[in-house]
């Protein structure tokens, strides 16, 4: 278990990753070598380009470098007495519960009875490929055998900072205070590809940590089970015209029975949220084109089951709705404030369907971005029922 081996994604997934590589190279399939030679030709080309045309990225698929949104901590320079001190490897201890499946943790540290972790996950920072998400905070007061509700601090991964897996200066700070040793590590999203096959950094630093109160991370102004952090970070803080709409928030007293079409919907919005898959997240400043070596140092990130379902479509196609967990639907206009908070935020674009005269059967094509595919729809027994036609991720 990671759990109870080393908090390093990396450190961890490395012998397996090099076991499952070359059982890949291993295997006797018609065609596989060919296909090999040309996904390396391909990654060749692609780095070679990128590589070409250096600075020029804003040409690149069209994107724009993106300056991520400050962050509300402070910000500071490392102390010379832990800039000289050696970093030390996070271990997890086997004494320590784990974290939620949807957590993948970064720093354990313990002192006493206190102990604390950092984590990544995609819950509020579903960025696909691209990135392992944004970082939590973990407190416990028995020393890690119980973990309190994890604690969102608004930082997504490598926008622009990095909290590394060895670090030398201690987690634990006085009053309330969590100093969480940093790098800067910018992520140019003008090198944003799908496959993400080139990543690279447009600004780096080290020997700087962030001062993070807790009291910070807890507080929830408004009582709505979104801290204020989670609230500026996913543009609940707004109001009026300009706010996305959360699901089951809005007075339900004019809706009717639900109708075919929207019974399809609501179901359809079932069916993709029961998929779960784990993405590739590519490193950053790869100088290796080679296949076999970029097989061996991408990572996993942690999706698990998401606390928030992120919707890119009409709001009142979901007026009408309820759900057991908070789902956002977002406008085209959110996006460009979005990609001010985690680099390429990837809201699910609800697809329209496709149906029959009859409105019993239809097909519907959805895409995340980064995975999609196409359902056929089926109303039968007085439910709607669904095949998967196709399905793909890059």
């Amino acid at each position: 278990m990671a759990y109870a081996a080393v908090t390093d994604p990396d450190a961890y997934d490395a012998g397996r990753k090099q076991r499952q590589t070359a059982a890949l190279l291993a295997l006797d399939i018609p065609g596989f070598a060919a296909a090999r030679e040309r996904s390396v030709a391909a990654l060749d080309a692609a780095a070679s380009d990128a590589k070409a045309r250096g600075g020029e990225r804003d040409l690149r698929a069209g994107r724009k470098s993106v300056d991520p949104d400050e962050t509300a901590f402070a910000v500071l320079a490392l102390p010379d007495m832990w800039r000289k001190a050696a970093a030390k490897p996070s271990t997890w201890p086997k004494d320590a519960a784990a974290l939620p499946p949807d957590f993948l943790p970064v720093r354990f540290e313990r002192a006493g009875s206190r102990a604390v972790a950092v984590s990544l996950s995609q819950n509020f920072d579903p960025s696909g490929e691209v990135s392992a998400g944004g970082y939590w905070i973990h407190l416990s007061g028995d020393g890690g055998k119980h973990w309190q509700p994890p604690l969102y601090t608004g930082l997504a991964d490598r926008f622009p900072y990095v909290v590394p897996a060895e670090a030398r200066m201690p987690l634990l700070g006085a009053d309330g205070v969590i100093n969480v040793e940093v790098e800067v590590a910018l992520l140019d999203t003008a090198s944003i590809t799908y496959p993400p096959v080139a990543l690279a950094t447009r600004r780096k630093q080290s020997d700087l940590y962030l001062a993070i109160p807790v009291a910070d991370l807890e507080r929830d102004s408004d009582g709505d089970g979104f801290s204020d952090i989670a609230e500026r970070h996913l543009l609940l803080d707004t109001a009026g015209e300009d706010a996305p709409m959360l699901v089951g928030s809005q007075p339900t007293a004019a809706c009717g029975p639900l109708s075919n079409e929207q019974g399809a919907r609501i179901a359809l919005l079932d069916q993709l949220f029961e998929i779960k898959a784990t993405p590739i997240v590519e490193p950053l400043d790869m100088a290796e084109a080679n296949l076999d070596a970029r097989i061996g140092q991408w990572g996993d990130a942690a999706m698990g089951p998401p606390r928030a379902v992120f919707l890119l479509g009409n709001p009142a196609d979901f007026a009408c709705l309820s759900s057991d967990r908070p789902i956002i639907v977002y406008s085209q206009r959110h996006m460009a404030a979005l990609a001010r908070k985690s680099p390429d935020f990837r809201a699910v674009e609800m697809p329209a369907i496709v149906f029959n005269r009859a409105r019993d059967r239809g097909y519907a094509i959805w895409s995340a971005g980064w995975t999609g595919g196409t359902f056929r729809l089926r109303f039968e027994d007085n439910r709607w029922k669904f095949d998967t036609i196709s399905s793909w991720i890059t």
